[in-house]
């Protein structure tokens, strides 16, 4: 373990470090929930689209086939990094209880301290690149629900129209 020497307390370091690894699981989990927003709005939009292709009610033209392929593929897009993004995974979530306990009672807080700073910044660290992933997997969902979103639109002018 490197050897740190603080100009001030640590305790303001520990704190930060803290408050950082929780409000970036709090992150991951709002990611998650608008990835699953936007995977719920997505498959309403299909059924949306295929209920309006079905009022057309004289068959599929080449344009419709077309406009439906490419929802459909935004769809399936759309469900891969939803799926990719929320799939569980190991989060660090901080030094075990046994681990601090056990550690706090072998070694001085000028030694412990800098130790459990040291594995906050790890955990964090570590975490980093999981929310990286879900924040790219929001944008590609995001532009999938675009892309549905125009079909739709294409659709209901075909059949209005």
């Amino acid at each position: 373990m490197p050897e740190y020497d603080f100009k001030s307390d640590p305790r303001l370091v520990l704190d930060l470090a803290r408050e950082r690894l929780q409000h970036q699981l709090s992150f991951a989990d709002s990611l998650d929930s608008k990835i699953a927003t936007l995977f719920a709005a997505g498959s309403a939009l299909v059924g949306l689209l295929a209920a309006v292709f079905a009022l057309k009610g004289d068959g599929l033209d080449r344009g419709s086939i077309t406009v439906l392929c490419v929802a459909l593929l935004a769809y399936v897009v759309l469900t891969g990094v939803a799926a990719g993004a929320t799939w569980p995974q190991r989060w660090r979530l901080g030094p075990s209880v046994d681990w601090a306990w056990k550690r706090s009672q072998e070694a001085s807080e000028d030694e412990f301290l800098p130790e459990l700073i040291s594995g906050y910044m790890d955990y964090w660290r570590h975490n980093q690149a999981g929310n990286s992933v879900k924040a790219l997997a929001l944008r590609v969902a995001f532009v999938a629900i675009v892309a549905e979103t125009i079909c739709l639109e294409i659709a209901v002018a075909v059949v209005s129209g």
